[in-house]
């Protein structure tokens, strides 16, 4: 149920650090090309190859004489030539089955070449009885177990091989050829009785699966290709180590081999350096000193290496035994984030605006300095779009902790979110490993879905359609948010836009004199979150006016699902509509209301309060009616029906009027559908208690 990871480590007292390997199990993770280690015995032993080998035969006339041969990997290794003894002749070649090579007859054989002496191949004219008797006791005496034989015969036109004399050596050599021939698989060697024509049979000797190929002409215009594969034992391999380093800089080679003969075996060690890409070049090649400085190689640029080891063998196919190679080298310092050390991570829900805020520890924990320390914040958002932040720190030195940190407003964030924390990104200096760099958080930012609140007054009222107002007014429009993050800070979140009489539709832009913009303060969100504007148009035409506002908060989300729109009146004239008293009758108190037009307020206003018989009981000025505007009024002042020394009157119907004035002049009066209830200027109202 687990997966193992597996690492050794050699310790040598008073030596610099490096790379070893001088045990099995550490060099059972290197590459081995054409050389084998035993589990069992621990020991080095050449590979297998595999090799093509063919014999090309025909009959000589329809195949030049030299073209009758054996091929090995494509490349003839014998050829009959002009060597034979007479017109037809048997032709056997004994290859080793470890080196694949042809193997010389020894001194005595029964085989000698047509010129005398030993040969690297066996040759006998099979129309003659005692060379018949040659080929059996070459057969049965002279190949070893296992050898590779190739039996072939080569003829001319017109020609036999006395075949069928071949059965009757039996009686005087107790075999003959084609027993023996059979008994190591041979098929087709018989079929030569019927039709003499060329043949060819690779067999290895005496083992259970001995036959390799056969062949045999059907006639003899036909030129037959006897193929196979044969395997042997490589006489050289080579041994790549695993990647050594990454270093900051390159000492010494040493490396140790036994069951090594000079004079007969080779054994050497290249450097192959591997650049930042990957990309591998020679180095230094066929190192035979058993320590070899690497100081020349740069780690700048070859932060990393690999050792081959190659061996050749092609007396005893033995390769010598590798007991130790080893590399000194000073390492790459190593960086590792260390949350177990140091880390704060402000919460992990926030809301959209807020400030997302975190520390995390990072650690030299080798013995080697380090440069100033890059760090990187990558935040993944919830649409998979990816938001950079870096930061350098100081140099980080060896056994020491740095910590790292990030602020980062959240506006443009929504749902779920993660951050990577990568310290020493895209390797800003060299170091040993990256994987202890990385460290991810999830974090979930929720989104502010609440409208803003738009209010907007006309000199400090709230009006409603058709009212009128001021051809100066001081329009106050206000946008507040609940949220106290983000902040209510720019202007474009505020859209004013004016439709005159003449349906012409203005959109204002911030000047500083007709619209003024006012931001939320930043530093008091907490309590307040408003921005506003003043807006002071300067309204010349009479008639009707639409003014639209359009508001939005700091995330998109409108002030309201309708956009505000208001109607009003502007009349520039300077009057006054005829003053009610509200409610009439009244018992305990009545306030008045009446309309302004214009764009200033009158100087000088009363009111008279007489019994019928023109009797004034009570005059209230001005100052008493409270604050006055263009447009609507209703006081804030409450007459409660008594007099001038504040005796209560009697209950019954009371005349009043109103004078109203500015610069001495009087009010021209505005018609607001009331002249009915009034007569000569004169009001009634009545006191019932």
């Amino acid at each position: 149920g687990f997966n193992w990871h597996n690492s050794s480590f050699i310790y040598i007292q008073d030596n610099p650090e490096g790379w070893n390997q001088s045990h099995y199990f550490q060099y059972e993770k290197d590459d081995f090309e054409l050389i084998n280690i035993s589990e069992s015995n621990r020991d080095l032993s050449f590979g297998k190859i595999n090799m093509p080998f063919k014999i090309q035969n025909g009959v000589i006339g329809q195949i030049q004489q030299d073209e009758i041969a054996i091929f090995k990997n494509g490349f003839k290794d014998y050829n009959y030539g002009a060597c034979s003894y007479g017109f037809n002749n048997i032709v056997m070649a004994v290859y080793d089955p470890v080196s694949l090579n042809l193997k010389r007859n020894p001194p005595g054989s029964v085989s000698y070449n047509c010129w005398g002496g030993p040969a690297y191949w066996f040759m006998a004219d099979p129309n003659l009885a005692e060379h018949r008797e040659r080929t059996i006791d070459f057969l049965q005496n002279e190949i070893s177990d296992g050898d590779y034989v190739f039996f072939f015969t080569t003829q001319f036109a017109n020609h036999d091989f006395s075949i069928n004399d071949w059965e009757a050596d039996t009686l005087a050599y107790g075999t003959n050829i084609f027993n023996l021939l059979e008994e190591q698989g041979a098929t087709q060697i018989r079929n030569m009785i019927e039709n003499p024509t060329p043949y060819g049979f690779i067999f290895q000797f005496n083992t259970p699966d001995g036959p390799r190929a056969e062949g045999h002409a059907t006639d003899l215009e036909e030129v037959i290709n006897v193929e196979t594969i044969l395997q042997g034992t490589s006489t050289s391999g080579d041994i790549t180590s695993t990647t050594i380093g990454p270093a900051s800089s390159w000492e010494t080679l040493l490396w140790q081999v036994s069951e090594y003969d000079p004079l007969t075996e080779n054994a050497n060690i290249d450097v192959i350096g591997i650049n930042p890409d990957g990309t591998e070049t020679l180095l230094m090649d066929s190192i035979t000193t058993y320590t070899e400085s690497l100081s020349s190689i740069d780690a700048n640029l070859y932060p990393n290496i690999k050792l081959i080891y190659n061996v050749e063998d092609t007396e005893s196919y033995s390769p010598p035994q590798l007991d130790y190679w080893r590399v000194h080298y000073t390492p790459l310092p190593e960086a590792a984030l260390v949350p177990n050390k140091e880390f704060s991570f402000y919460k992990d829900t926030l809301q959209q605006g807020e400030i997302f805020s975190l520390d995390i520890g990072v650690e030299n924990i080798s013995d080697v300095d380090m440069d100033s320390m890059l760090m990187q914040y990558t935040i993944i958002g919830s649409d998979n779009t990816e938001i950079f932040k870096t930061e350098r720190l100081e140099p980080l030195l060896k056994g020491n902790m740095l910590i790292g940190h990030l602020d980062y407003d959240t506006r443009t964030l929504t749902g779920s979110n993660r951050i990577i924390i990568e310290a020493n990104p895209n390797n800003d200096q060299p170091e040993l490993h990256h994987y202890n760099n990385i460290g991810i958080k999830e974090f979930f930012v929720q989104n502010d879905l609440r409208n803003p609140l738009l209010d907007v007054t006309f000199d400090g009222t709230r009006i409603m359609d058709g009212d009128i107002v001021s051809s100066e007014p001081e329009i106050i429009i206000s946008l507040t948010d609940e949220n106290e993050f983000l902040a209510l800070a720019d202007s474009n979140l505020l859209r004013v836009f004016l439709t005159d009489p003449d349906e012409n539709i203005t959109e204002y832009e911030i000047d500083g004199d007709i619209l003024t913009f006012y931001p939320a303060n930043t530093n008091n969100l907490s309590a307040e979150n408003q921005a506003r504007m003043e807006f002071r148009p300067q309204l010349t035409l009479d008639g009707t006016y639409e003014l639209e506002v359009r508001g939005k908060d700091a995330s998109g989300n409108a002030s309201g699902d309708l956009r505000y729109r208001v109607t009003f009146e502007v009349i520039n004239e300077e009057m006054v509509s005829n003053v009610l008293n509200y409610p009439n009758p009244f018992s305990t108190s009545t306030r008045f209301v009446f309309t302004l037009t214009g764009n200033e307020l009158p100087d000088f206003m009363k009111i008279q309060i007489m019994t019928v018989s023109g009797k004034i009981v009570r005059e209230i000025t001005m100052d008493e009616l409270g604050v006055l505007r263009i447009g609507n009024n209703i006081t804030d002042f409450r007459w409660d029906g008594t007099d001038e020394y504040g005796d209560k009157l009697a209950n019954g119907v009371y005349l009043y009027r109103v004078v109203i004035k500015k610069n001495g002049e009087e009010y021209d009066k505005y018609d607001n559908g009331t002249n009915k209830f009034f007569k000569k200027g004169f009001g009634k109202m009545m006191i019932l208690r």
